[in-house]
């Protein structure tokens, strides 16, 4: 599992009473079930775990409250000198409440630290709140993957971001 990662947020308690730590070994069942909660079509756990075991290539943060567990996650995949992050979910109860916001920080910082130079995603042209937050941190949509999701044939926007 990927446990090496490091962040200047990571491990940092916030007043809302979570915390935003690397990923470690024990945290898998968790981000199974976020998947099953937050997305119509989630990852397997073969799939995660195949992720967590491979961390030279995919970088895992969660989001832990001290009463409620594990409440959110950001995974990117890293290749040379770019990151595509692939997910990015937060338990509904707590959305809006700076979750994500922290999440995508400590992935940037990590990005940052680990000479990065651009990170992109792509997300459901109607997550009106994901965008929101990615243009809020940076992001700018770069172009369309026409009916990139199976369960809709929804569009994709491409958002890109350049790490200085």
């Amino acid at each position: 599992m990927n446990t090496q990662q490091t962040s200047g947020l990571a491990n940092t308690s916030t007043k809302s009473g979570w915390q935003v730590r690397p990923v470690r070994p024990g945290d898998l069942a968790s981000l199974v079930r976020l998947e099953q909660t937050c997305f119509a079509i989630p990852w397997s756990e073969q799939s995660l775990r195949s992720d967590l075991e491979n961390p030279s290539v995919a970088h895992y943060w969660v989001a832990e409250s001290h009463t409620a567990g594990i409440i959110g996650y950001i995974a990117c995949y890293q290749a040379a000198d770019t990151a595509q992050i692939n997910n990015l979910a937060v338990m509904p109860d707590f959305r809006r409440q700076g979750v994500g916001e922290h999440l995508l920080s400590a992935l940037l910082e990590w990005a940052h630290d680990s000479l990065i130079t651009t990170v992109d995603l792509e997300v459901r042209a109607s997550n009106d709140s994901a965008i929101r937050l990615y243009q809020k941190m940076g992001f700018a949509k770069v172009g369309v993957r026409r009916a990139y999701y199976s369960d809709n044939n929804e569009d994709a926007n491409i958002m890109l971001k350049n790490i200085p």
